[in-house]
């Protein structure tokens, strides 16, 4: 038998009214009309469609498809959910149906079940960096364009049809037929419909309808919960489960009516529609509700089990007393804050009154006396409450800054009254002030320790076995009539969470995900929570997805497997089409010749593992004072990403069981200590250590603590760490503690100097290096001798000399130009000798351009 959705009995509430259900349309008109909103063009470069190896893919919007590629991703990265629609095997009379069929609900599910597996293998084993769900959609919007479902639908309403279509689809899932060699296939068409288990529960309502008792049980697959009127999930569950009253049809009768509700039976996926759309009766039209609404990462669901019911209403019972007591003492504490008629706090009014019949003014401070602070308040006399004190500090002068200070007015005080008198009267105020004091305090800290056994009530391991863990938030930001939708999805094998929005998949943290997602500022809000249950850790076993495709590709069934590798093959082949046009474009410009001097320094640099930029050889090298303040900590820690490769892969344990920012942590230590082992290593002009890290010259030259800090957390925020889950959350966790950092002006500049003069340094070793290679090996000092000059420049220019670990060896650079020389001297005279006058007059002239 299909689950269809349940309609409420006679007074039933399941937390939001029928009417609500009925007006609360969240508004994705996509679904009706494709042909509005906006289309996603692919790049042109397939290179940028490519997937960056076994990175989750998106979903290409087709027109205002975000809402579907929202459901698709949190329902895809259950990995249970997944190998039940990659395994399912369609029947064969859906290819052969007839006319009839094809317009049957059975064929339309059908269809979209195929479609859907197709999807899921391709989001699994495409090489593309997203997927177009275009067939898949097209199904959908047909149907509601159709009038099969109600065309004033709702994301929620969208996501509760889905599953009721693949619920239905799978009754005939020939996978689960002839699988029981006794039974046959009768027997194994019996098996329970695994949707059932997966995502619909049970729960049972009770109560009196007219003084007639009633006991329902009841199917869910969303369950509804009110966002207006609650702060946090538990809220709304308790006011939507525990005893409340209902409407009746007759409203005359004298019976009582109310009912409540509790679970009997958990789905293995919990599924909360949270209400955030309502009708306005006098706008006439639907409205968003965009009030904060908090949820946990861990919800333990034994309060609302049918299981439970004695004791829990035991405890809702202690519960309402407590509340009860700590609304009587709010009372008793808003008669302090809130005295008389301008409710001003009492604590106040006595010390005005105590600053008048002392002559002081209430606005100069007090040394005698300490102003309470005064405690916190109920909110709902909060804004009613202020003392005058306060009202008037907050009232800015129309002409500041127009007109100088004004004297103040000399302090009102009694006219008559004797030292007596006086004496009494501060006596009687300061002691009176301080017992309402020691009474404010008494009730707030009263009040603050029944708060706590509120929220610690259910805090029992007994009530904290149907533990469910948050798998998805699905936002949407906008208006009740437009807007955009995507998803937050934990990835449960690396422990993080990643926004799937349309095409773009990234690392988010938990801040970033409760900020856009809580509501009460801005237009984005959840309105839907995936929670799945923690003691079925099958739900989210899943097989290695490697790098290596084929490995994927073995767990799929034939036909699927030949549809991902047809579409990656087809991909390859624009890939090799697009390489193709580009070689061809390349083949028409002129030939370049000999290889050029800067592209043979490039290469001489590579070997030394540098990046120096190679100037022109008539480029003066340029003073401290005239370099541009630019960073150079980028291109610094590109130097070292292998290495910060194999720290993210050692750290990867340590990822999995604490998340990303313990394994940056950890990441952080094996990189400084293994650094400042080279840095301990003896150099030579062999092998030069400074060479392998900007970290190490820093080591060795005594840098400050903030500057190898900060240039360690650049080494692992570099964007070619961006091959997987792990590597991408502790680049995005390296970011966000660079941003984070407030470096003084002093500690900013200090921070460039040291990356400016480390990259002066490694300029002067590649033009070191280059010259040396030229004049040994080519034998041409005419080429050698400017670098050499220019190193020369860079290390007697740039640093002090009492700094032997910032410079390039003095020796090795003097060296190099006395041999350049000692080289050109010769070729001089050589030329001089000849007695050629061409040779004869080219001596001179070198000499000049090189030498003088």
């Amino acid at each position: 038998m299909g689950l269809q959705r349940n309609q409420p009995a006679a007074g039933n509430h399941t937390g939001v009214t029928a009417e609500e259900q009925d007006i609360s349309r969240a508004l994705e008109q996509s679904i009706k009309d494709p042909s509005t909103g906006s289309w996603f063009v692919d790049p042109i470069n397939p290179y940028e469609r490519q997937r960056d190896n076994s990175w989750p893919v998106g979903l290409k919007n087709v027109g205002n498809t975000c809402w579907f590629s929202a459901v698709i991703q949190s329902l895809y990265h259950l990995p249970a959910f997944r190998h039940m629609v990659l395994s399912f095997m369609p029947p064969r009379y859906l290819k052969d149906a007839n006319g009839d069929a094809e317009n049957s609900k059975e064929h339309r599910n059908l269809l979209f079940m195929a479609e859907l597996r197709a999807l899921f293998a391709l989001m699994l084993g495409t090489r593309r960096k997203y997927v177009d769900p275009t067939k898949s959609v097209e199904i959908l919007k047909a149907a509601f364009a159709s009038g099969s479902v109600d065309d004033q639908q709702d994301v929620s309403e969208f996501t509760h049809k889905l599953l009721e279509w693949l619920e239905d689809a799978f009754k005939s899932d020939c996978s689960q037929k002839n699988t029981d060699p006794e039974g046959g296939e009768r027997e194994a068409a019996k098996k329970t419909n695994p949707m059932l288990d997966l995502f619909y529960g049970q729960f049972k309502v009770e109560g009196i309808n007219e003084g007639n008792n009633f006991v329902n049980t009841e199917t869910f697959g969303q369950y509804p919960l009110r966002v207006q009127g609650f702060s946090n999930l538990h809220e709304s569950l308790e006011a939507s489960t525990s005893h409340g009253e209902i409407e009746t049809v007759n409203r005359e009768t004298n019976g009582e009516s109310a009912q409540e509700q509790w679970f009997t039976r958990l789905p293995h996926v919990l599924t909360f529609e949270l209400s955030r759309f309502h009708f306005n009766q006098s706008m006439g039209r639907p409205e968003k509700i965009h009030n904060n609404f908090k949820f946990p990462r861990t919800i333990y669901m034994d309060r609302y089990m049918d299981i439970n019911r004695r004791r829990v209403k035991v405890k809702r019972e202690e519960l309402q007393g407590l509340t009860n007591q700590m609304r009587e003492l709010q009372v008793k504490l808003d008669r302090y804050q809130c005295y008389g008629a301008k409710r001003c706090p009492l604590t106040d009014v006595l010390q005005y009154t105590l600053d008048f019949a002392t002559g002081h003014s209430p606005d100069a401070p007090t040394t005698d006396d300490v102003e309470m602070a005064s405690p916190a308040r109920s909110p709902d006399t909060l804004a009613e409450c202020s003392s005058p004190s306060r009202r008037k500090q907050a009232t800015p002068s129309p002409m500041k800054g127009t007109q100088a200070t004004p004297t103040p007015p000399p302090s009102l005080g009694p006219k008559h009254v004797s030292d007596d008198e006086l004496m009494v009267l501060q006596q009687c105020l300061r002691r009176w002030r301080e017992e309402v004091e020691q009474d404010v305090k008494g009730l707030q800290d009263s009040i603050d320790g029944i708060r706590a056994n509120v929220d610690n009530i259910f805090e029992e391991e007994d009530l904290k076995k149907f533990e469910f863990r948050l798998h998805a938030v699905l936002v949407h930001e906008g208006q009740a009539s437009e807007g955009h939708y995507w998803s937050y999805i934990r990835d449960h094998r690396h422990n993080v969470w990643l926004k799937f929005n349309d095409i773009s998949v990234g690392v988010v943290d938990w801040d970033e995900l409760e900020r856009e997602s809580i509501g009460g500022s801005g237009n984005a809000s959840a309105y839907c929570l995936m929670y799945v249950d923690s003691s079925r850790q099958e739900l989210l076993q899943d097989f290695p997805t490697k790098s290596d495709s084929e490995t994927v590709l073995n767990h799929l069934a034939d036909d699927l497997k030949q549809l991902v590798l047809e579409d990656n093959k087809q991909f390859q082949h624009e890939l090799r089409q697009w390489d193709q046009k580009k070689n061809q474009a390349q083949t028409v410009r002129p030939e370049q010749g000999m290889e050029s001097k800067d592209d043979r320094l490039e290469q001489e640099t590579e070997s030394t593992g540098t990046s120096a930029p190679v100037p022109d050889k008539n480029q003066r090298p340029r003073d401290r004072h005239d370099a541009p303040v630019s960073s150079f900590s980028t291109p610094h820690s590109s130097m070292s990403v292998q290495a910060s490769r194999q720290a993210i892969s050692k750290s990867q344990n340590v990822f999995i069981d604490k998340g990303p920012e313990a394994a940056l942590n950890r990441a952080c230590e094996q990189e400084v200590e293994r650094l400042q082992a080279v840095a301990q290593t003896p150099t030579g002009p062999e092998e030069d250590v400074r060479l392998r890290s900007c970290i190490v010259y820093f080591m060795l030259n005594n840098a400050p603590h903030f500057v190898i800090e900060r240039s360690v957390l650049e080494q692992f925020a570099d964007q070619q760490l961006n091959y997987n889950i792990q590597s991408q959350a502790m680049r995005k966790m390296a970011s966000r503690r660079l941003e984070q950092q407030r470096l003084s002006d002093l500690q900013r500049n200090q921070y460039q100097m040291w990356h400016d003069e480390y990259n002066n340094f490694i300029r002067c070793t590649a033009f070191f290096v280059y010259a040396v290679k030229v004049l040994y090996q080519i034998e041409n000092c005419h080429q050698s001798l400017p670098y050499i000059v220019h190193a020369c420049r860079l290390g007697d220019g740039f640093f002090d000399i009492s700094d032997p670990h910032k410079r390039q060896s003095p020796a090795l650079l003097a060296f190099c130009r006395r041999q350049n020389l000692l080289q050109l001297s010769e070729q001089c005279a050589a030329q001089l000798e000849s007695g050629d006058k061409a040779e004869i007059e080219q001596g001179p002239t070198d000499m000049k351009e090189l030498v003088v």
